[in-house]
């Protein structure tokens, strides 16, 4: 699944949304604490979700890691392998061109291209898309918080 959206914001703005989001996630899920990792590609850390009433260990591994730029993560568990990715690129002043990937893999990294992934994958895409304009409205409330 693609999802294009241009957000009003910085590339810096919202790549730094991206490594907090990242770093809360290994300190509370992960339990490494700050200072016991560099976000750098290579970077591995495990942790537990519950999807379903069901509890999977989960691996994440940073694939891509380019402020502001470019972020990338493969994540195995029993439900699947899935890589997860965001593509910045400057459009205007203040203004970026998000484009976000989110597709499942073989053991490979090969994406799944069947019939019924791309049709749930264009149903995830609206979730998608609110997600990235939530984290626009959220960077936007903290310039006004900073001024």
């Amino acid at each position: 699944m693609k999802v294009v959206k241009t957000l009003k914001v910085s590339p810096e703005e919202f790549f730094t949304l991206i490594e907090n989001s990242l770093r809360y996630d290994i300190e509370q899920y992960g339990r490494k604490a700050a200072g016991e990792y560099v976000l750098e590609e290579g970077l591995v850390y495990y942790k537990k979700i519950k999807y379903k009433k069901k509890e999977y260990r989960t691996r994440t591994e940073v694939k891509n890691f380019q402020a502001p730029w470019a972020y990338q993560v493969l994540i195995k568990n029993e439900m699947g392998n899935f890589v997860i990715s965001y593509d910045i690129s400057q459009k205007e002043d203040n203004e970026i061109e998000v484009v976000y990937q989110e597709n499942t893999v073989d053991e490979n990294g090969n994406p799944n291209t069947s019939l019924g992934r791309r049709i749930f994958g264009k149903l995830q895409a609206g979730r998608i898309k609110h997600r990235l304009s939530y984290m626009e409205k959220n960077i936007h409330e903290q310039r006004k918080k900073n001024e």
